[in-house]
């Protein structure tokens, strides 16, 4: 399944973007479309995102920004004795519960919406996704970005690398040869020739 974003991005300008969508993707658009129907907003035009002010949606129109909303969905909390989920307030809102909540703090509090977007993309190069690959589905990427990326990357194989010897030497057995490694430091100007001799 996949979507296609018609509208160029102001950001990138670069016209209309084909996404893939996995499994979680597609639940979600599903509900949000489910929400639009019973709204009575499933026209063409209508926006997946609408506006909402003072709690009245028209669909005409393009959310502008999330901001509240995502602050009050990173920062509710939920009662350790009712469960009741609400903003962080002194006691909890359930007038029968009343339990001291003021200390309370959520798991989420300071997350971003950029960082799913960036957890994303670092799971992708953790998996040894080709850099091409993750500049189609992430598009705007800087070459610093996909630096970091490309450390995460190499930092995963080298997590991979550690349990296969872990694995394929057993505990009371020693390896009979230690090879030497040069690191980057070590090698030439053309990182094929080392600098200094390893001992």
């Amino acid at each position: 399944m996949m979507i296609t974003i018609r509208r160029s991005s102001t950001k990138t300008n670069a016209g209309a973007r084909v996404i893939p969508l996995n499994a979680d993707a597609l639940i979600a658009l599903m509900e949000l479309r489910d929400r639009a129907e019973k709204l009575g907003s499933r026209q063409a035009d209508h926006f997946v995102f609408p506006t909402c002010e003072h709690g009245h949606f028209d669909a005409t129109r393009p959310m502008k920004n999330w901001r509240t909303s995502w602050r009050s969905l990173t920062r509710a909390v939920s009662c350790p004795d009712c469960g009741t989920i609400q903003q962080p307030q002194p006691i909890c809102a359930n007038e029968e519960c009343q339990t001291d909540i003021k200390d309370l703090r959520s798991p989420l509090h300071g997350l971003r919406f950029h960082d799913l977007r960036h957890q994303a993309v670092t799971e992708l190069a953790e998996k040894g996704t080709p850099e091409q690959t993750i500049m189609g589905i992430a598009g705007h990427v800087s070459r610093r970005m996909l630096e970091h990326y490309s450390h995460a990357r190499l930092e995963a194989k080298r997590e991979a690398l550690k349990g296969l010897t872990s694995q394929s030497t057993s505990h009371n057995e020693k390896p009979t040869e230690t090879a030497s490694v040069s690191t980057s430091e070590e090698m030439g100007p053309t990182g094929l020739e080392p600098m200094t001799s390893c001992v």
